[in-house]
Parts: C-alpha cells; structure tokens; sequence
C-alpha cells in the first residue's frame, strides 16, 4: 500500500497495556520498516480515558453493557429483608392487602425523569405495591431503627454510585436488574425469598429514597 502511495500513516489500537518506552520503540520500528511518515499505537490505557472523559462514545456505540456492574455492599439490606421477613405477620397482611400505597402525586413525572417505563412500573404496580405499607411501617417502628439504619445505609450507597453512573443506563429498570443480581448472587440466604429483593428496591424507589425527585 505504501508502494502505490495508498498509506503514509498507522494508527493502532491494542487493548494490551503499553509502557512509554515500548511506544516509541515500536513506533520506530514500524517506520522503519515500512518508510510511511508516521505511526501511533493506542493501548489500554488511553482507551480507557477516553471512554470515561468521553461519554457520548459509550453512549453513541452502545458500550454500557460491557462496563463492570453497579456494585453495593448487600450485607445492609440483605439483615432489613431478614428482619421483615421474621414478622411474619406483616408478611402475610402484605400478600393479602389490596393496592392501596398512596404513591406520590407526581409519580408519573418521576418515571420520566428517570426513563423507567411504563411497562415496569404496571409490574410495580400489581406485582409489588401491597407490600409498601407494611415496609414503611416497619421502617416507622422505633423497635427497627437499626435496620432502618441499615436501610438508608443502602439508599446512601445506591444513590452515590448512581450520580456517578447515571448516564449509563438506558432505562431505570436496567439499574433494577443489576441491583437484584448483585444482592441475589451475594447473598444465598435470601434466595428463597427473592420477590422481596425486588420488593424493597422497588419500594425505595417509590417511597423517593433512590432515583431523581420531581420538583
């Protein structure tokens, strides 16, 4: 190609690290060799900065599935949905009580500013919501303000990560499925119960605890 007056210069990507030395050293070699006029090689490194200082990258080339998932400290929720779930009586009103959670009155402004759809908010809805009066009032019981500590210890944490993260996401519903699979995988102790894995994370988003405000 550089023959017929087709290249004068290289550029080359690698996802393996390159020191400084090794760069100029290569690049030398490969002008040597194939007398084009210029050469760079772009490694790990640089890749990874770009990405992070350039968002609309990952955005544009649809790359959010390949960063590495949301992470939190389950240990937090995972003592709150054990101690929710030893109130056995409160577990069964749950089951049993009718959709009556008084959601806040600009809920459907919430879901827009946070790209949750309509879709999953109706699964919310009829799959999740009897079991929002009964967490808050146990949440509300001075006798639980340890795990109503340990509650918001989670909120705390989720919402830190998801200010820095927040562009990453297409939809709401996807931070729901990495948070159900970081608590489910991390804790076996819950796997039995799961449902209320998504019923906790769901009810924190309603109760406004994670998630953009409506102003």
């Amino acid at each position: 190609m550089k023959s017929v007056g087709e290249i004068d210069y290289y550029i080359i990507f690698t996802t393996r690290k390159l020191s400084a030395n090794a760069n100029v050293d290569l690049i030398t070699h490969i002008k040597t060799e194939t007398q084009i006029k210029d050469a760079q090689i772009l490694g790990k490194e640089w890749i990874n900065l770009t990405l992070k200082t350039k968002p609309e990258i990952v955005k544009t080339l649809n790359l959010n599935k390949y960063s590495l998932p949301l992470r939190i400290f389950p240990e937090n929720i995972k003592k709150v949905i054990q101690a929710f779930i030893k109130n056995k009586e409160a577990v069964e009103s749950a089951k049993n009580a009718p959709y009556s959670y008084d959601f806040i009155p600009d809920i459907k402004k919430k879901n827009e500013l946070n790209k949750l759809s309509e879709e999953y908010f109706k699964i919310i809805e009829e799959r999740n919501q009897s079991y929002f009066n009964e967490i808050k009032k146990f949440l509300e019981n001075p006798a639980n303000e340890e795990f109503k500590n340990n509650y918001f210890n989670v909120v705390e944490e989720i919402n830190n990560k998801l200010a820095i993260r927040t562009n990453e996401y297409n939809k709401f519903e996807e931070l729901f499925e990495e948070l159900f699979n970081c608590i489910y995988c991390v804790c076996p102790e819950l796997q039995e119960d799961s449902r209320l894995i998504y019923v906790f994370i769901h009810f924190m988003y309603c109760n406004c605890d994670i998630g953009k405000r409506p102003r």
